[in-house]
């Protein structure tokens, strides 16, 4: 008969890193739950405001298609920003290649921007910078998407695709320093910094959780392998009792 505690202390350790790893899971659930839902949140579309299109006749190239749903989300309209951003909006057009097009007003000049564009479905989001280190603080700029099936390099937009469309643009502010920034948006000296680690620490929390959860079911595939024939939990041989003569 198979000894049923040959080796109990496996079965301690396994009920511990189960709730270990139960644990581990769920705060990682939770991370990316939060981490969704302030994404969510970051794509809503902004306030219906009256078109402000006084100023964007001149930014337009003379050839080109737009379409109203292909737009930027993100950010909105006259909005006061840093001089790296990430730019998030809806497109109608996910099998062509997409592109963000900034314009100062100091020049007037279309540059394409160097950072790749992701689109996964009827979205796409991509970094730009707005100016230089040194240059275009407290200045305007112009931001839109174009979508082509052209390869453009990045630099100033010279000649525009035949096919190219462009979404609805947004202007925004570049803030002098950080400081200004702060102050336009009321945050606290701080605050800004504590939310630019929390989304960095969600990020790592749900990866750990993810390497974890891997890690912790690896360490299970001995205990739940097959088990032969007079075979224990521990994979040693059973040891028959010496049969007793009568």
């Amino acid at each position: 008969m198979e000894n049923q505690n040959e080796n109990p202390g496996l079965e301690e350790r396994t009920f511990r890193w189960t709730r270990i790893g139960t644990i581990a899971t769920t705060v990682g659930a939770l991370a990316a739950v939060a981490y969704l839902i302030v994404y969510l949140w970051n794509l809503r579309p902004p306030p219906v405001q009256e078109a402000k299109t006084g100023h964007r006749v001149a930014a337009e190239p003379e050839i080109h298609h737009q379409a109203e749903e292909f737009r930027v989300t993100y950010p909105t309209e006259d909005s006061v920003v840093e001089m790296n951003l990430m730019v998030r909006g809806k497109t109608l057009y996910p099998n062509m290649n997409h592109y963000l097009v900034v314009m100062p007003y100091a020049n007037k000049t279309n540059y394409v921007e160097n950072g790749h564009v992701d689109v996964l479905g009827d979205s796409f989001v991509g970094p730009v910078t707005l100016g230089e280190a040194a240059a275009g603080g407290g200045e305007r700029f112009f931001i839109r998407a174009l979508a082509t099936r052209t390869v453009l390099s990045s630099g100033a937009l010279l000649v525009v695709p035949g096919d190219a469309i462009f979404s609805e643009g947004v202007t925004v502010t570049r803030v002098a320093s950080r400081t200004d920034y702060q102050a336009e948006r009321g945050i606290a000296p701080r605050q800004q910094d504590l939310e630019e680690a929390t989304f960095r620490w969600t990020r790592i929390g749900v990866v750990a959780a993810v390497a974890y959860l891997i890690v912790y079911l690896l360490t299970l595939i001995p205990y739940f392998r097959y088990r032969g024939p007079g075979e224990t939990r521990s994979g040693r041989a059973v040891e028959e009792p010496p049969s007793r003569k009568l």
